[in-house]
């Protein structure tokens, strides 16, 4: 715990000491500064949906002096300095964060937010994982990966919803369903990557009872009051600007705006843009075929699996195969989403690995 706390924090300190300087946007992910700059926003009572970057720091963002390309095309900084891609809870979870150090310490840094979620996820790692050697082996595979902990130094978001998701798990576990279901609504409501796991979720609890009728509502009974969190979040902003929300967290990543996120990553994409099927990244192409042929049959498929198997671990593992064919076939598959995966499937190791032992014993 020691050379994981010393390594990742170090660093990430380091990290947050240059981003303080005039050239700082250069040592920090655009995501987590669009997301900083959308938490102040939000406080002036501004929709960060609605408004846009063009006259923050993010303009700077992809200079001739720092030029980004994907795919060897270069791109343009519109992609970041209009369109907020992620959902209402990083800002509105930032709040607190911004409000105490900004008073306390004079600055903010959104990779303080991810670092204790870091923290969090270590703790209910630990707590999850039966057995001293068992334990250290899981905190070494999930809190020393170089690729996992360069993405959260550089202030990649993918440690919150990490977070979430071992809470989820942790208060299943403890039997505490109706909690569990508030969080995995707030989860819900931060960021795509999530939503995947809704079914498996569903299903695990319909799955517990005999009679249909019961099963719908027993899952009533325990998911109302998450889904009723979910909509607090989501309605406000969709009352406020429904087409600037359902623009930068859908089409701005479906291709279908002009200033669209490019066509990249290792997946499905590549491969079509390598054919010429499209002449350019910025190009649109019906990547959801590919998803609906392939996810449906897979969903169907890993469902049935699930009645017969109906645990968190094979929620879990059903979850990382749906999540993965998904993104595969999307227009985007980055190298920070092979590291989630893999961290996915860490947590579902060690939570089967402790299922078959309770079982067993």
């Amino acid at each position: 715990m020691f050379c994981i706390l010393f390594t990742t924090g170090v660093a990430t300190f380091i990290l947050i000491k240059s981003g303080q300087g005039k050239d700082g946007y250069l040592y920090i992910h655009d995501g987590a500064i669009q997301t900083e700059l959308a938490t102040k926003k939000l406080l002036a009572g501004k929709n960060f949906y609605t408004e846009d970057f063009s006259d923050t720091v993010l303009a700077h963002w992809n200079e001739d002096s720092n030029p980004t390309y994907f795919l060897g095309e270069r791109v343009d900084n519109s992609i970041v300095v209009q369109h907020y891609a992620y959902l209402p809870v990083y800002p509105i979870l930032s709040i607190p964060f911004y409000l105490v150090t900004k008073n306390v310490f004079h600055f903010y840094d959104e990779r303080l937010v991810f670092y204790v979620a870091f923290l969090g996820a270590l703790w209910l790692l630990y707590k999850l994982v039966k057995g001293r050697e068992e334990k250290l082996l899981a905190l070494t595979l999930f809190g020393f990966n170089p690729f996992f902990v360069k993405d959260l130094v550089e202030g990649k978001n993918d440690i919150l919803i990490l977070f979430f998701l071992l809470l989820i798990i942790y208060l299943l576990q403890k039997k505490k369903i109706v909690s569990a279901s508030i969080i995995l609504g707030v989860a819900v409501m931060a960021k795509q990557t999530i939503w995947p796991l809704l079914p498996f979720y569903f299903f695990y609890l319909f799955f517990q009872q005999k009679d249909w009728r019961e099963s719908v509502f027993y899952i009533w009974q325990k998911t109302k009051w998450g889904i009723f969190v979910g909509l607090l979040i989501l309605l406000p902003f969709l009352f406020w600007d429904a087409r600037s929300f359902w623009q930068d967290i859908y089409q701005y990543m479906n291709g279908t705006l002009a200033t669209s996120y490019p066509i990249n990553g290792f997946g499905w994409s590549r491969l079509i843009y390598r054919l010429g099927l499209v002449d350019s990244i910025h190009d649109y192409y019906p990547f959801y075929i590919g998803q609906i042929i392939f996810c449906l049959p897979l969903l169907w498929w890993l469902i049935k699996k699930q009645a017969k198997n109906n645990t968190v671990s094979f929620m879990l593992l059903g979850y990382t195969a749906l999540l993965f064919t998904f993104w595969f076939f999307s227009r985007f598959f980055q190298s920070n989403y092979i590291v989630f995966l893999y961290q996915l499937l860490v947590i579902t190791y060690f939570i089967s690995y402790n299922e078959a032992t309770n079982e067993a014993a």
